[in-house]
């Protein structure tokens, strides 16, 4: 198929090249707005997403990279789930819908009362979906017959997220976008949840196993996709980086590869799993001073940012809004070799998107920021 024209650091990219084809055949239509979730869908050689912003249109994007609206106005914010040709999307605060993708026709939609956040969703294989609900630390079931949402598991858990359903073993595997996620999984006979091992990445959104047994996280921390081992014994590797957020990831089995929605940039990139993986581990350092992403992101007055120094050297922290003006200052001082946090306390700012300058050795690196109030 012809949906990713362009390689880039061995991903496939809309969000590059490909999404400046789609802006500039209709100025202005880009249609994505900071999408969540994606799925594949093969009948009808089509990805739909879902949008986080707005009215949470469902956009379906063509093997020819046209996009176009599936649904609008649906609330269809957060989560996709496709399975034996019904859609099945988590709402945020809209509770859960089910879509016939054959008749284009909402079979269901079952709010939440009191749910504000309703946010990834899977299903099993018999008859119940899952749906995590990261504001509240707590695992939704809704049973497909009755039609009922109800909490699941609401103990052991932090900021849950990214989830798969494993059935060779019969759990729910997730992990949470918080700093140092754990792997954990919910036993399906007795809704027990246990830890499978502690990981070191943080800020985790997507989760997904291909058809080898690998898994792959997306963290909005390092802005890259993971891929640990079937067991996830061993140290993830980096599969491949991004300029922007990856958000809830799927994976492809037709076309082999991982779509990844990219949050703030509007874009969709494509991760074709015939490449070749780089190696990473934790005592590989890099060469150059880089910012990554706030954790929490976006965020409500306190969030974390965590930025590299290849050596020692005085640091300068600035934050600008989108016009340019300067709204927060810090002088760091003389900052040593290693990772370093920086804990911001945005009381005073207002709601909206604003860009972080770190100064050190001669470069300012940047990203942006998200507040919510």
């Amino acid at each position: 198929m012809s949906i990713g024209v362009i390689m880039q650091r061995k991903v496939y990219a809309i969000s590059a090249l490909f999404l400046f084809f789609l802006v500039s055949f209709s100025y202005g239509q880009n249609l994505l707005n900071q999408p969540e979730s994606v799925v594949y869908d093969q009948v009808n050689d089509r990805y739909i997403l879902s949008n986080w912003g707005g009215n949470g249109h469902l956009i379906q994007v063509d093997s020819e990279g046209n996009q176009d609206y599936y649904m609008e106005n649906v609330h269809c914010h957060a989560g996709l789930y496709l399975q034996d040709g019904i859609l099945y999307v988590a709402c945020r605060d809209y509770g859960v819908k089910g879509i016939d993708l054959a008749t284009d026709s909402i079979l269901f939609s079952v709010p939440g009362p009191g749910i504000s956040n309703l946010n990834d969703i899977v299903a099993d294989t018999s008859g119940n979906l899952y749906l995590s609900y990261p504001t509240e630390n707590k695992i939704y079931r809704f049973n497909l017959e009755d039609r009922q949402l109800i909490e699941y598991v609401t103990e052991g858990l932090t900021t849950p997220n990214g989830m798969h359903f494993d059935a060779e073993n019969n759990r729910i595997v997730l992990i949470s976008y918080r700093l140092n996620s754990p792997v954990q999984a919910i036993d399906l006979a007795d809704s027990s949840l246990s830890t499978i091992r502690q990981t070191p990445l943080d800020g985790l959104d997507g989760l997904v196993r291909d058809s080898n047994g690998y898994w792959y996280v997306s963290s909005w921390y390092t802005n890259a996709l993971h891929r640990f081992e079937p067991d996830f014994s061993g140290v993830p590797q980096i599969v491949a980086t991004f300029n922007d957020d990856p958000a809830d990831i799927h994976f492809d089995s037709c076309n082999n590869l991982i779509a990844v929605p990219l949050f703030f940039t509007h874009g969709l990139a494509f991760v074709d799993l015939e490449d070749a993986v780089r190696d990473f581990s934790t005592s590989e350092l890099p060469a150059e001073m880089i910012i990554l992403s706030n954790y929490p992101n976006p965020f409500n007055s306190t969030t974390t940012l965590r930025y590299y120094l290849p050596e020692t050297t005085d640091v300068r922290l600035q934050i600008y809004n989108l016009l340019g003006q300067p709204v927060y200052s810090y002088s760091v001082g003389l900052a040593t070799t290693g990772w370093h946090s920086h804990h911001l306390h945005a009381y005073g700012f207002s709601s909206g998107v604003y860009i972080v300058a770190i100064d050190a050795m001669g470069i300012r690196s940047t990203s942006r920021i998200h507040l919510v109030k």
